[in-house]
């Protein structure tokens, strides 16, 4: 029992002041409004068929075959003057680079800009890292 007791207690020791100090969210409601050109209902529909589309290729063209047999293969770092790219200097580097970048973008999230279109986070997070994903990841893989 003392020890549900001292959860709550640490519980409301640091959730009543947050929600003293916190001020109002606007979750996805930023910027203007925006009304679609067309119709909702052709709008889901089309959005509906798009994604039915997708898994019927996908159904279509990646069958389930057992055990994977002969499964293509490439090591990047077998190709002359790539070496590098292994290395743990490298890979140090990369990790601290990566955790600057986070950084920045914590940083201009919480205290940067209100407006998004002046603002470094929604920027980086909706273009640079969900479009640039798609690409890094068609382009060199996993």
């Amino acid at each position: 029992m003392a020890l549900g007791l001292s959860k709550f207690t640490i519980l409301t020791g640091t959730a009543v002041p947050m929600a003293i100090v916190s001020s109002s969210a606007s979750a996805h409601a930023f910027g203007t409004r925006y009304d679609l050109p067309i119709p909702l209902g052709i709008y889901l529909t089309g959005a509906g068929a798009a994604v039915f589309l997708s898994f019927m290729v996908m159904a279509r063209f990646l069958k389930h075959r057992g055990e994977l047999q002969g499964v293509f293969q490439f090591d990047m770092l077998s190709l002359p003057g790539t070496g590098w790219l292994g290395s743990a200097l490298f890979r140090n580097v990369l990790g601290s680079l990566s955790i600057a970048i986070f950084s920045l973008v914590l940083a201009t999230g919480f205290f940067g800009n209100a407006d998004p279109l002046k603002n470094f986070t929604p920027t980086f997070v909706w273009i640079v890292w969900w479009v640039g994903m798609a690409y890094i990841s068609a382009l060199f893989g996993n």
